[in-house]
């Protein structure tokens, strides 16, 4: 029903307006070990204009972690769910974080995993997913005793290549947009913590993006779709 007719009806030829960002959160209870939850968070923007089935769209979304430490051994916490999650696994020994890692000064409870983030084609280069990542932090990671992870790499490449690829690279240096910084002696890893002033130094840096705003955008793109097909699918289109 996407499909492009050429007439002056199609939802691509019609301007639109996307605007107003904000993260928004939902449990995926795929754990079956109480001491973690998965979670989605869905960067959702207003629409005016287009032949749009309502008046927003996902524009992006983070799948991540937050795991209760020092219960249950990490790896089997990880392992219920995907490759990208098991990576992590070289940062834990048993249930607590490695003592490299580890800071004498903060007794860390939690471990905030942020499994991928992902935003639709027509919506990046305005550093959108960074300041995705602030907001969801800031939310889901309000206790210093708290620390977050990352692991940026290229889709096509795989969590558990080690490669230093441009791609990498790139990714590591945009993590890092978030004011998490790397791992040492785990190169491909960023971590952080609210203990610190970096994770909202950065908040504050991206916080204008609230007001960024798109135009005519191509609301026939396949990442759109992807991430709306849930919405999609219960659009019954206007009688011709």
């Amino acid at each position: 029903m996407f499909d492009d007719d050429g007439d002056d009806d199609d939802w691509e030829s019609r301007a639109n307006r996307v605007y107003a960002p904000v993260v928004r959160y939902r449990s995926l209870n795929n754990s079956e070990i109480d001491a973690a939850m998965d979670w989605r968070a869905e960067l959702g923007v207003e629409v005016e204009g287009g032949d749009w089935p309502s008046g927003d769209l996902i524009a992006g979304r983070i799948n991540f972690l937050t795991i209760r430490l020092h219960e249950f051994n990490v790896f089997d916490i990880l392992d219920q769910f995907s490759d990208a999650a098991v990576a992590f696994a070289d940062l834990f020994e048993g249930g607590y974080l490695l003592p490299e890692i580890d800071d004498d000064l903060i007794s860390y409870d939690t471990a905030l995993i942020l499994l991928d983030v992902y935003v639709a084609p027509p919506f990046r280069g305005r550093r959108l997913g960074a300041w995705m990542t602030c907001q969801l932090i800031s939310r889901m990671a309000p206790s210093i005793h708290t620390i977050v992870f990352a692991h940026p790499y290229p889709r096509s490449e795989g969590p558990f290549e080690e490669v230093d690829s441009v791609g990498r690279r790139k990714l590591l240096r945009y993590g890092q947009l978030t004011g998490l910084a790397p791992v040492e002696g785990h190169p491909g890893f960023l971590s952080g913590s609210p203990a610190f002033t970096g994770l909202d130094e950065a908040r504050h840096e991206l916080a204008a993006l609230r007001d960024v705003e798109f135009s005519d955008v191509d609301l026939n793109d396949p990442g759109i779709l992807a991430l709306n097909e849930d919405l999609i699918a219960g659009w019954q289109p206007r009688p011709v």
